[in-house]
């Protein structure tokens, strides 16, 4: 994924900026987020929704999706 692809996402799902280094520490890096953003990766719905659209974009041109445990049905 590149980065504009991550902005584009991000800005798509009304993501604040302030965010923005700490998503793209974990998508590029591995890094860990803060707590607050893990909350609201995981509870908040255009977070959820951005995460499921990276994890999607990061899907792309692998058999499985990423990763599977943590995918809802639709």
């Amino acid at each position: 994924m590149s980065n504009v692809t991550l902005e584009n996402i991000l800005e798509q799902h009304n993501i604040p900026a302030v965010y923005w280094a700490e998503l793209k520490a974990l998508v590029f890096n591995g890094v860990r987020p803060r707590v607050v953003l893990i909350q609201r990766l995981h509870n908040t719905p255009n977070y959820m929704r951005a995460f499921t659209a990276i994890l999607d974009e990061l899907s792309k041109g692998v058999k499985h999706k990423f990763p599977p445990s943590m995918r809802k049905a639709s």
